[in-house]
């Protein structure tokens, strides 16, 4: 035990480490190349988001960026942003930040505006953006194409991790995914989605389905893997790609590899099935009493709320295994 903790310990410092170094040699060559004058002037109206990679967690990063992107597409904006891990894994290389500019809060809570702000027509420029810009998807699908592209790792992370899919992949599988958070608060919309449910959901789709092979993608394997047995399931472990700054990045990946999703109600996953240009169905888990057979719903990726804020835990106390004190 002792020993396992002395190493997680280690990874985390060693994670953090590379992270700083990785942002002092990107901010080393910007200052150079400015030295140089071969950075060119872009005089253009900036925006930036300064809490990009600071609040929430990855999945909620990449729709803040995403949103950034968007636009500063459809007003031919400059992005400035802090360093963070999609500069890595994707080559998103905007210009730092340069000065502090003031803050604009998003519109996508309970109070926001009938017209989200990506399709309104005026430019607001000059700010720093603030919020979760998590908007109903068909807002962004008009860029859709410019998103794939956005977010498609660098070429040598691609390579590797393509390698790592075909390892645990065979050719002419069908490849079925599913997301197991276990790190969820048990609270609000954020429940926890019982294994028993990702099972009844199998055992309805493995028939028909043409020679499946089952991925789990989860924060805590260990705890639920022995529940699937039965499909003798891959995990990040059998990709044998190793991504010490940003390990989770191997689960989100073949998430958006895999031919059938299953997520719960989480970003991270339902941001995969964004990217994935591989499926054939996407189901969510669906809170609801009583519980449907199987409690989950397919949806349309790009025409879609990017989480279903009914689900709230509160509103479902006869519903067993979705709160942090119970087990699955």
């Amino acid at each position: 035990m002792h020993q396992t903790m002395l190493a997680n310990y280690w990874n985390k410092c060693g994670c953090k480490w590379g992270l700083w170094l990785d942002y002092r040699r990107r901010e080393f060559r910007a200052l150079a190349a400015t030295a140089r004058r071969t950075q060119a002037e872009d005089g253009r109206p900036v925006i930036s988001m300064s809490q990009l990679g600071r609040q929430g967690r990855f999945g909620n990063w990449l729709f803040q960026y995403m949103f950034l992107k968007c636009y500063a597409r459809k007003h031919n904006l400059q992005v400035q942003t802090p360093h963070w891990p999609g500069h890595g894994l994707f080559g998103c290389d905007d210009r730092l930040i340069t000065a502090t500019l003031p803050a604009y809060h998003g519109d996508t809570g309970q109070d926001a505006p009938a017209t989200p702000l990506l399709q309104r027509p005026e430019t607001i420029a000059s700010v720093d953006f603030v919020g979760y810009f998590q908007y109903p998807t068909r807002v962004y699908a008009p860029y859709r194409d410019f998103i794939r592209r956005l977010f498609t790792p660098q070429p040598g992370l691609a390579a590797k991790l393509e390698q790592g899919v075909r390892h645990v992949v065979p050719e002419g599988r069908t490849l079925v995914g599913l997301h197991i958070r276990r790190g969820d608060f048990g609270e609000d919309q954020f429940y926890i989605t019982p294994t028993a449910w990702y099972l009844e959901l199998l055992e309805q789709l493995w028939p028909t389905l043409d020679n499946p092979i089952l991925y789990i993608a989860s924060d805590e394997p260990g705890k639920i893997v022995a529940d699937f047995a039965d499909y003798r399931p891959r995990t990040a472990r059998d990709l044998r790609v190793r991504l010490p700054h940003a390990p989770y990045f191997l689960d989100f990946y073949v998430l958006t590899q895999a031919h059938v999703l299953a997520i719960p109600n989480s970003t991270f996953s339902f941001f995969a099935a964004l990217l994935n240009r591989n499926q054939q169905e996407v189901y969510r888990s669906h809170l609801c009493e009583p519980l449907e057979s199987p409690p989950f719903r397919q949806v349309d990726p790009w025409n879609s709320d990017v989480l279903d804020h009914h689900a709230c835990v509160e509103m479902f106390p006869n519903v067993a295994g979705i709160r942090r004190a119970e087990s699955k």
